[in-house]
């Protein structure tokens, strides 16, 4: 399913994305091996977490994000989409 949100954060290549309830995701490739995931849930698009492709380098989460029950579901959605992307 694709999720692309109305609106996004202006920089990123956007790769896809997904929804959970009513928030959407959306990828997006900001250099090389950096992603970034954002989120809205209906007021407006803001960032989630970055990640790399490297083993063994955690995700940076934000703000709220941070430790919230979704993350591990998220990060896996989010490299899902980075995998398919490459496809």
């Amino acid at each position: 399913m694709t999720a692309e949100p109305t609106t996004r954060l202006p920089t990123g290549e956007y790769l896809g994305g997904f929804q959970r309830a009513h928030v959407k995701f959306a990828v997006l490739r900001t250099a090389p091996d950096t992603y970034r995931v954002d989120c809205d849930d209906g007021v407006g698009p803001r960032e989630v977490c970055t990640f790399t492709s490297q083993r063994g380098s955690p995700p940076v989460w934000r703000g709220a994000w941070n430790g919230d029950a979704w993350c591990s579901w998220i990060l896996a959605q989010a490299r899902r989409t980075v995998r398919n992307a490459a496809e």
